[in-house]
């Protein structure tokens, strides 16, 4: 793989050369302004605890294990990491991860992760989201999840767990390219909150207050956030038809996260409201709200037998309503509301004593419907059912081999069977290999099935896409230093596509396949008590059936790198992100209107620092006080993004110009 400085040398880059000035000159006052190591106590905690304790997950089996242990390829970034680079939202932490980049369309901005490269619409229906293990999914149109990916409150995040790759053997449709769980933190032994007030540029005000603890043995956790920004706004821009005109990205928002456990039982929730404005599902202008609107709710009951086994029963409900507008200042609108109800029953224990068991089944029923125009034009009536299994087996403290399989069967479906299989070999304390091969599926969803409308009719023959991925992964581990090189290919099937018939209407059918191909290297290296490097580097490529390659618009190359440090008060990273020019629209329609900037490659610049007062200055008025200011687009780049939802327009405006936004935190 070349280095980093080849390939900007010898790419036909437009990036100016100040940029790569800037990270030269980066790269320099970095290292040479380190501290000599010294073997002193440091008051982060977090700071000294080895890696290993730290990246323990529960994503790939249901129970918590090392990530070298788990049978997945996983990435984890802790609560710790998100502080000391900064965010807006959980699209800025995503967006740090091994080749992954959140994108969307003027009808769904931000709305889905893309995880090497597997990208075909807007939806984000090809990566699940769980929180604590939970799915979250839409019954309506299968992916939207813009409202996660811009409001849910990050002070409540413990880690994210993120497979890179199927995940469908143990949590079903959706889990195609990827999962990404969200671990909230426990509640606290005693009761404590913490009240968050942030204010920037574009006129971005949020407010958010979280905190929980235990009343007799009942343990609580929960946050209430609002959110309310102007937005950048592009002038002059160009839409599918109609005359150019402002792209307004201006965001509003309320959400509540809640969680409670008591005597083995659980319960946790998701209500928000989110507006978000965009250009309209055909591209035009005025920029109108798209909203959504979710409950989600999670049941849970967990009875342990004995030391070695137990049972998790769960009631899950995912509402959702989502309300965009077709054309901008015409009136015309969709709607599209959605339910699901999911049960599920796990049961998992030791059958031996170096053998696991998980064994479960679930069960879903799916309901909704679709108004366009004010005329109902789609009436959602579907389920699925499932089982699935996966054991463990570790013959020495060298080796480990897993086995899993779920078979999934959707109404007026046949059988979908999706099996995992995967050998972990420890060749000492310091170094693991993992060899695997995994299949998934994503289900066609209620509007892919049953929708009539005059610009697009579902199909009930819809069967599901499957993807089938080989990986081989080879980590290095030590105390506070983790590095790992993985490889992957993949092969996906039966997509679901729009084609237009000889009569000019617009149907979905199962069509086509595309094969993925890519290296990815991730680490984190502690030079000292106070400083840390965090980064990762990929390249991912595809071909279709037809032979053609890169048709899924993702940047070939990423390249993400980050330093941090900590030290007595004071929290401060910067972040610098390469990501490459992606495949560009008319390279797949040669009819779009190309009068937007072309996208590019760029380089995303942010910066955070955190102090505390109370450490800083000793003055106990100062006490539970922190103050924090973080830089977005510090080299302001001028980022568009291919319009992926009708390639009829080259591209959108993606991430806005330089925003500095600080943010006073009150602990109590």
């Amino acid at each position: 793989m070349p280095s980093y400085f080849m390939y900007i040398e010898a790419s036909d880059s437009s990036a100016p050369m100040s940029h790569l000035k800037f990270l030269l000159v980066i790269s320099y006052i970095s290292i040479s302004g380190l501290p000599a190591y010294a073997d002193t106590q440091d008051d982060n905690l977090f700071f000294d605890m080895p890696l290993e304790e730290l990246t323990q997950v529960t994503v790939a089996s249901k129970r918590l294990e090392k990530v070298k242990d788990a049978p997945s390829v996983i990435s984890v970034i802790h609560h710790e990491e998100i502080k000391r680079y900064g965010a807006r939202h959980l699209r800025d932490v995503l967006d740090r991860l091994v080749n992954a980049q959140v994108i969307g369309s003027t009808a769904y901005p931000h709305n889905r992760t893309s995880l090497r490269g597997v990208t075909q619409t807007h939806l984000d229906d090809k990566v699940l989201i769980l929180l604590n293990g939970r799915p979250i999914r839409d019954a309506g149109q299968g992916g939207v999840n813009g409202d996660m990916y811009s409001s849910f409150p990050l002070e409540m995040i413990q880690q994210i767990e993120v497979i890179r790759g199927p995940g469908s053997v143990l949590y079903g449709s959706n889990a195609f390219s990827g999962v990404i769980n969200i671990i909230t933190k426990p509640a606290d032994s005693n009761f404590s909150a913490q009240l968050d007030a942030q204010y920037g540029s574009f006129d971005t005000r949020q407010l958010s207050l979280q905190g929980g603890g235990y009343l007799k043995q009942m343990s609580f956790m929960g946050a209430l956030s609002t959110h309310d920004s102007q937005g950048d706004r592009f002038e002059n821009t160009s839409g599918e038809f109609g005359p150019a005109g402002t792209y307004a990205t201006g965001r509003d928002s309320i959400e509540a996260v809640l969680q409670l456990q008591a005597h083995g039982f659980s319960l946790q929730s998701i209500i928000n409201k989110v507006k978000q404005q965009g250009s309209n599902n055909l591209v035009t202008f005025p920029s109108e709200d798209w909203t959504i609107e979710r409950h989600f709710i999670d049941m849970g009951h967990e009875k342990e037998f004995n030391s070695n086994w137990q049972l998790n029963s769960n009631l899950t409900f995912n509402g959702m309503e989502n309300t965009g507008s077709i054309i901008g200042g015409s009136g015309r609108f969709f709607t599209t509301r959605s339910n699901s109800y999911l049960t599920e029953v796990t049961l998992s224990g030791k059958i031996a004593q170096h053998s696991n068991l998980i064994l479960g089944s679930s069960y879903e029923a799916l309901s909704g419907d679709n108004i366009s125009d004010g005329l109902l034009n789609t009436d959602i009536d579907s389920w699925n059912s499932s089982i699935y299994s996966q054991i463990a087996y570790r013959s020495s403290p060298l080796y480990k081999f897993s086995f899993g399989f779920q078979v999934n069967k959707a109404k007026g479906q046949s059988e979908k069977v999706s099996p995992r299989i995967s050998s972990i070999i420890n060749f000492n304390e310091h170094y693991t290999a993992k060899l695997s091969y995994d299949e998934a599926f994503r289900s066609p969803f209620g509007l892919d099935l049953f929708l009539n409308a005059s610009f697009l009719m579902g199909n009930p023959e819809l069967t599901p896409e499957t993807i089938n991925t080989y990986s081989a992964q080879l980590s290095y581990h030590k105390m506070h230093n983790q590095m790992a090189l993985t490889l992957y290919q993949s092969h996906h099937e039966d997509l679901i596509v729009r084609t237009t018939g000889s009569d000019g209407s617009v149907t979905l059918t199962n069509q086509g396949y595309l094969d993925y191909y890519g290296i990815e290297l991730e680490y984190k290296f502690k030079i000292n008590h106070h400083w840390q490097l965090d980064g990762n580097a990929s390249y991912q490529g595809n071909e279709n059936d037809l032979g053609k390659k890169d048709t899924t618009f993702q940047p070939n190359w990423m390249i993400k790198n980050g330093m941090s440090y900590t030290k007595a008060g004071i929290t401060g990273g910067v972040f610098l992100s390469y990501f490459g020019k992606p495949t560009q629209a008319i390279e797949l329609n040669p009819d779009v209107i190309e009068s937007n900037p072309d996208s590019h490659e760029y380089f995303l610049l942010t910066a955070n620092i955190v102090c505390d007062l109370y450490k800083l200055y000793g003055n106990p008025g100062y006490k539970n006080i922190e103050i924090s200011f973080y830089g977005d687009n510090l080299l302001d780049e001028k980022i568009y993004y291919p319009e992926i939802s009708r390639l009829q327009v080259n591209t959108i405006p993606s991430h806005a110009g330089i925003g500095i936004y600080g943010k006073i935190s009150y602990r109590f």
